[in-house]
């Protein structure tokens, strides 16, 4: 499992469209396997769940991010987790440890103004709320975000049951394919058959003896 994490000297930078770069983490699902820092190119906004999909990221920790990036990264297959602020490893670690809970779309953020930003500092220091508490109960959206907020599954295993769920689907689906092309090459030989048949039934009755002495008695 592939984790991603918006990453500015060590720590979480707390405005997901805005990142210059991400600090990746390779995971056996329990355990950091190898980590690198991966720069966004320039990229901004919706458009990084584009670049995270192509570098294979299963799951994004991060601190705020509004509805259009939310819609973005779930389109793209990524399991997002925010509200997470601090030291990005020990981020990931409570992660992977199933203690870290996401708290939704927890910035209403005009992308092209921040000024226009409600309930965040104009640099989201800290996540919409602090990075702390449940988003239902502040000015960061609302009651219109209370649902995603109150989302309480353990994402690591969220992850990798989508996963899985996608393996079983492929797997399927390989199937449904393979009996499909045998019931077709069954068919096609069927076909084959009779139109021999066909084809040799009135060449027997003029080469055969015995059927030519019967056909002459009658």
């Amino acid at each position: 499992m592939r984790i991603a994490v918006p990453y500015e000297d060590g720590h979480i930078f707390q405005h997901f469209g805005r990142t210059q770069q991400f600090k990746i983490y390779d995971t056996d699902g329990s355990t950091v396997l190898h980590a690198e820092v991966m720069s966004t190119d320039g990229v901004m906004h919706e458009a990084l769940a584009v670049v995270l999909a192509g570098n294979g990221v299963d799951v994004l920790v991060c601190g705020g991010l509004g509805a259009g990036a939310m819609s973005a990264l779930q389109e793209a297959g990524i399991l997002v987790v925010s509200g997470a602020s601090g030291d990005a490893d020990t981020a990931v670690a409570a992660f992977l440890d199933g203690s870290l809970r996401s708290e939704g779309v927890n910035c209403n953020h005009d992308e092209d103004n921040a000024e226009e930003y409600r309930g965040c500092s104009d640099d989201c220091e800290g996540g919409c709320c602090g990075g702390r508490g449940n988003i239902a109960s502040c000015d960061c959206g609302g009651d219109s975000w209370g649902a995603a907020a109150a989302a309480t599954m353990n994402p690591a295993a969220a992850a990798m049951t989508a996963k899985a769920a996608a393996a079983a689907a492929a797997d399927t689906m390989s199937r449904t394919s393979t009996a499909l092309t045998s019931a077709k090459q069954s068919a096609s030989t069927t076909k084959v058959h009779w139109m021999m048949a066909l084809v040799l039934t009135p060449r027997m009755r003029e080469t055969s003896p015995c059927l030519s002495s019967a056909e002459a008695a009658e």
